[in-house]
Order: structure tokens, then C-alpha cells, then sequence
């Protein structure tokens, strides 16, 4: 038996869109990605405070132990694509049930939407630590 993961047909906005390629060529390390109102958007970024693993702490500001969202987190290291992206989904337990359903199905559109040969990584949490 093998299961099939089904699209909640939510996409990611244009501004979110045009965020993620201007992310892309400019000093942006962090964008914090949520569902609002039945769309993707970018709901907050940070700049390159120096490298991969001092960046990786300003994680924990942007997490709210109740609300899912995705992170997309710059890394150092340059592809034929630019800069390499690791993707985050933070899901909480605490989290809705309707809310982790919408993050959990959403997550490959996002990643399509976004140009999939970006991401170098991939990583799934549902607690800060």
C-alpha cells in the first residue's frame, strides 16, 4: 500500500515569489514563509548577520511554538544556482490540527513555486530546540 500525498492547492503569492529571487541574488539568509488566508506569503526575512551558523541562531526569534511555517535558510556554499537553500518546515505539536494539514500538503508547491533546484537540503521540526 503506498500512500499519496495530496496538494491542498494553496500557492505561493507573487510577492513572495518575487521576494524568494530577489533572496536569491541579494545578502537575504533567513525568509520566514506562512499560509495566510488560503496563500503563501512571505510574513518575514532577515539579513546576512555573517555566516551559515551564526545565522542559524536567529531561527528561535522568528518560531512561535503555536504556529507552523516554513523557513528558508541561505547557506554558504554556491550551486551552479547561486546560493544552495536549506528549507525548513516548522510544525509544531501544539499546532492546530487544520494547521498542520495545511503546511504538511503544501510543502512541495511551495518548493515548486519557488524553483526546487534552489533547495539543497530539506528539514522538518515540530519543537524550537
Amino acid at each position: 500500500v503506498t500512500m499519496a500525498s495530496h496538494a491542498s492547492g494553496i500557492q505561493a503569492s507573487d510577492a513572495l515569489k518575487d521576494a524568494f529571487r530577489d533572496a536569491v541574488t541579494n545578502n537575504k539568509r533567513l525568509l520566514k514563509i506562512s499560509i495566510v488566508e488560503e496563500s503563501i506569503e512571505l510574513t518575514d526575512s532577515k539579513e546576512d548577520q555573517g555566516d551559515f551558523g551564526a545565522d542559524w541562531a536567529l531561527l528561535d526569534s522568528l518560531l512561535d511554538i503555536n504556529t507552523p511555517c516554513y523557513i528558508a535558510l541561505r547557506t554558504d556554499e554556491k550551486t551552479s544556482n547561486g546560493h544552495g537553500w536549506v528549507f525548513l518546515a516548522f510544525v509544531p505539536d501544539n499546532a492546530r490540527v487544520r494547521d498542520k494539514m495545511l503546511y504538511a500538503s503544501s510543502r512541495a508547491t511551495l518548493k515548486k513555486n519557488l524553483g526546487e533546484n534552489h533547495f539543497v537540503d530539506e528539514m522538518y521540526s515540530n519543537a524550537k530546540e
